[in-house]
């Protein structure tokens, strides 16, 4: 009985994806196009993780799975169970995105504001540059640690108790989406500024995947996705396709070298830790096995969860306070992804271990029965954030391109991490024009 559920689900899966993709897919006279939103995007992940796992599941089943996250919890009984409360999310979020239409019309006066055109395109792009390679620089972006990666993490986390933390990431995606638009704009002018640009942006990647810092990547990707779309007024359905693919697939084979690449760069020394060849591209043996393990935690084991330590026993209020950097708000906690790793694993995976997603981060914030709030609250606001793709001014969208990532942050960390995004690239946006401003 079980099993017939598991494919009836499958199947819920497979017509839901179908549904959202036709209304996204435009023809035109030779190719499909997807003119490409957030939201899509976002559904794409919750597709992914809940739905294609589940699939991969019925097909293969356990065979040769040897992640130890996945194993703590696979069964038949707790894929359908994590299967099941992802697609209620997906559902809750694509409801969230529909109604989101009906309030458009109070923004839409937002985008009739011209706070950048394209005569200050230059002096924010070079603003921009100047601050993302101080901020990197002063966070140490361009050196590799001779640690282990866990180790790292908490490395930065204490000194995140200590001292003042640059938000150089954001910084760079807030100056990578400008710097994709100015060089559209120079492509035909042979440029010293030009060719230094794309030097330092190849460098700083190059740092970051050698640190293990996947996320960036995909984070990179993204903003280039929709500003090809933006530019192109749509991507081939072909193109998107293969490109989804390729991400994934690198993903997955980056999840299964990573401990010997990283004893490779960061140990010096080659480092030959086990790898399973015969599951190299399955999700369930990388990262979707991370978020089946903390997603059955969270639901069956939330007693476990150290709610006595979060601001008046609050994971949503401390959520949107810990938002407020530490020099601010002295009195920050700890986050919830640290809280759920020293609860659920011990001193080991301080700073480090799983994240928080959509479904655990929900049932963390409104409980167990209404963790679809969440979801459903994240659509709502993804829905009202791709209107800004519609706009002509270029402030919009430069921090439409530049917050592509929140759909990473929606659905596979926190809700504090997707506001944190938004905000915080919002104010470096502002104030590298206000800045832009002063120097007239």
């Amino acid at each position: 009985m079980l099993i017939l559920n598991l494919l009836m689900l499958a199947l819920a899966w497979i017509i839901f994806f179908t549904i959202i993709s036709f209304t996204i897919i435009k023809k035109n006279k030779k190719d499909l196009i997807i003119k490409l939103k957030l939201w899509y995007l976002a559904s794409c992940f919750l597709f992914i993780i809940g739905g294609l796992s589940l699939i991969e599941y019925l097909i293969f089943g356990d065979t040769n799975i040897t992640n130890r996250w996945t194993l703590a919890v696979l069964s038949e009984e707790n894929i359908y169970l994590f299967s099941s409360l992802w697609f209620i999310s997906a559902i809750f979020f694509v409801i969230g995105v529909i109604l989101s239409n009906s309030f458009q019309r109070f923004i839409s006066g937002w985008n009739n504001y011209q706070i950048i055109n394209f005569y200050d395109l230059n002096k924010v792009t070079y603003i921009s540059f100047v601050l993302t390679l101080l901020s990197a620089i002063y966070e140490n972006h361009f050196t590799l640690l001779k640690t282990e990666r866990v180790k790292n993490m908490w490395i930065n986390y204490e000194l995140g108790f200590t001292r003042i933390d640059l938000p150089y990431k954001d910084i760079f995606m807030v100056y990578f989406a400008l710097f994709l638009i100015w060089l559209d704009v120079k492509q035909k002018q042979k440029d010293f500024n030009k060719y230094l640009q794309i030097i330092f942006v190849i460098t700083f990647i190059v740092f970051s995947i050698l640190q293990g810092d996947r996320l960036i990547a995909i984070e990179i990707w993204l903003i280039w996705l929709i500003f090809n779309s933006w530019k192109n007024k749509g991507i081939k359905l072909k193109a998107f396709i293969s490109q989804c693919i390729l991400i994934v697939c690198i993903s997955i084979i980056f999840y299964s070298f990573r401990l010997i690449l990283l004893s490779l760069f960061l140990n010096n020394q080659l480092i030959l830790f086990p790898v399973n060849y015969k599951r190299i591209l399955s999700l369930l043996q990388a990262d979707v096995g991370g978020h089946m393990y903390v997603t059955i935690k969270i639901y069956k084991e939330l007693w476990q969860f150290p709610f006595d330590q979060l601001l008046c026993g609050s994971a949503l209020l401390t959520t949107i306070i810990n938002i407020i950097p530490r020099i601010i708000n002295p009195w920050k906690s700890h986050t919830i992804t640290y809280l759920f790793n020293l609860a659920y694993f011990g001193d080991i995976y301080k700073g480090g271990g799983l994240f928080m997603n959509i479904v655990s981060d929900g049932i963390l914030n409104f409980g167990k029965y209404f963790f679809f709030i969440q979801s459903f609250l994240l659509g709502f606001f993804i829905g009202l954030f791709d209107f800004l793709s519609f706009s002509k001014n270029l402030f919009n969208l430069v921090l439409y391109m530049s917050c592509a990532s929140i759909v990473i942050y929606a659905t596979i960390d926190n809700l504090g991490a997707f506001l944190q995004v938004i905000i915080f690239r919002s104010i470096i946006l502002l104030l590298i024009v206000v800045f832009s401003k002063l120097l007239k």
